[in-house]
């Protein structure tokens, strides 16, 4: 007897999220052999007076100036030092930094957005069973008392990054934050998500200060609960853990 198997509703989206998890190990080894080369080939080119220039000691500082936010340790390094467009702070230069103030600038000065709107590296922190996994969220806006936007700073295939953003807006907050963004500064992919879809693409997508805070400061997501909710903590980290050049 020929017996019928019904496909669950979630496989297609078990096979994106594999997929996009394939993408993203693709990127970050990439992204490795890419930052060991120039370390490298910096290496072989630099004399001694050069190092000695070079070579500097990164004090302690607060990334986001708010209570809990990531603290550098004072260690040597021969990373370069950025001054961060939100926060006026020294930050080291790596991984996708460069994306971060790129779509920083952008977000203030094209689309009016205050400073004080942008929350830098927002703390996430979650229990997965009998472990608790604390990490950071690039950036955060917030209007009236309430986050409205979470946004992922990224290099490579944007689209293998919606679904630790998408994850990461569900579980930030109480409730569910409204828009999740995706970009490296030159494009964007914005995302809904109460349902997870995207809504709009290039950085023509990103919404403007007015628009955020007229159509979504009175909307309310309901938070997510039990199973779902585990759920989307086991995503959120199986993504965010394959980061590199973070603090945590």
């Amino acid at each position: 007897m020929l017996r019928i198997i019904r496909a669950s509703p979630d496989i297609d989206s078990d096979v994106r999220h594999y997929a996009s998890l394939i993408f993203m190990v693709a990127d970050s080894l990439r992204l490795i052999a890419a930052i060991n080369y120039a370390r490298r080939a910096n290496y072989v080119r630099s004399t001694d007076d050069s190092r000695r220039r070079n070579d500097i000691r990164i004090k302690k500082y607060n990334y986001s100036g708010k209570k809990g936010a990531p603290a550098i340790e004072e260690t040597d390094a021969m990373e370069e030092l950025i001054t961060d467009y939100i926060t006026d702070q020294k930050i080291p230069n790596v991984g996708a930094e460069a994306n971060r103030q790129a779509i920083e600038r952008y977000l203030v000065e094209k689309k009016g957005f205050r400073k004080q709107d942008i929350q830098v590296n927002a703390p996430i922190r979650m229990q997965i069973r009998d472990q608790a996994y604390r990490s950071y969220v690039d950036l955060v806006i917030s209007m009236e008392g309430r986050k409205l936007m979470v946004i992922k700073c990224a290099p490579g295939s944007l689209g293998s990054r919606e679904r630790e953003i998408i994850a990461a807006a569900r579980l930030l907050d109480v409730n569910q934050i409204p828009l999740a963004l995706v970009s490296d500064g030159k494009s964007a992919i914005l995302l809904d998500v109460a349902n997870g879809r995207k809504v709009g693409e290039g950085m023509a997508a990103v919404p403007s200060r007015r628009e955020l805070l007229n159509n979504f400061k009175e909307v309310a997501l309901e938070p997510i609960t039990g199973e779902r909710r585990e759920r989307e903590k086991l995503i959120f980290r199986s993504y965010d853990s394959m980061n590199v050049n973070v603090v945590r």
